[in-house]
């Protein structure tokens, strides 16, 4: 059981007019110490077709030393659903900040699984300092048009944290293009699985014949993904590689 001063469900919280489900827990031990002693929060976003139910075996094991947040996405869980809104990473992104700036209202450590990734990583480049991190579970790509702004994040993470913490380029990539659109705009890997959803398992290959075509582009990278066969050895699959 965890032992909290605070556990609320903040039910009444609006965005954009509309009703959204969240709850909160603050740890008993936050009642001795500094807002330095503390840490950041924890904001917990669900995946396609999930809720805040979906993190009910995590949030208990987090709440025992950090203020943990989750919220139902408008669409999904016990938030309202109105029919009037572009459903989207944009929404959802813009939901996530005001959330952060208004209930949160502190730094943010931002986990977002499957679709909720990537409203987590979208609202972090928003929020800029106020996020103090970002956690991405399997998480999906960019949404219909918003293919230039995956490539953007990739570019703006790439600028802020540097070489040395491997980006993995993860959505839209369908085609040996936008493969190459990841690690060009600074991905140190590839993710194919979205890819082979929607195309079968031959986007690999066909990926990685297009890349073979590119050294420049460090198509080992993806060579290692894909798990080109030689002799007796190699694997597929569409998950990141080293």
């Amino acid at each position: 059981m965890v032992s909290s001063v605070l556990e609320t469900n903040i039910s009444n919280w609006k965005f954009l007019g509309h009703s959204v489900h969240s709850l909160s827990i603050i740890p008993e031990a936050h009642k001795s110490k500094t807002d330095e002693e503390k840490g950041p929060a924890i904001l917990l976003i669900h995946g396609f077709g999930a809720s805040t139910d979906h993190w009910r075996y995590n949030i208990p094991f987090l709440s025992r030393t950090h203020e943990v947040h989750a919220l139902d996405l408008l669409g999904f869980g016990r938030s309202s659903k109105p029919s009037n809104l572009d459903y989207g990473g944009d929404l959802w992104r813009q939901q996530v900040v005001a959330y952060i700036k208004e209930i949160i209202q502190k730094p943010t450590v931002v986990v977002g699984n499957s679709l909720g990734g990537y409203a987590a990583l979208a609202a972090a480049s928003s929020l800029e300092t106020e996020a103090a991190g970002v956690v991405l579970l399997n998480a999906a790509g960019y949404f219909s048009d918003e293919r230039k702004k995956s490539n953007d994040l990739i570019k703006i993470f790439y600028k802020m944290i540097g070489k040395n913490i491997k980006i993995i380029g993860v959505g839209g990539v369908d085609s040996g293009k936008s493969a190459m659109e990841k690690l060009l705009n600074g991905a140190s890997l590839v993710q194919l699985y979205t890819g082979m959803v929607y195309n079968g398992p031959n986007i690999a290959s066909v990926s990685y014949t297009h890349l073979r075509a590119h050294e420049t582009l460090r198509y080992r990278v993806l060579r290692v993904v894909v798990g080109k066969k030689k002799g007796g050895g190699g694997g597929g699959g569409g998950g990141g590689g080293g």
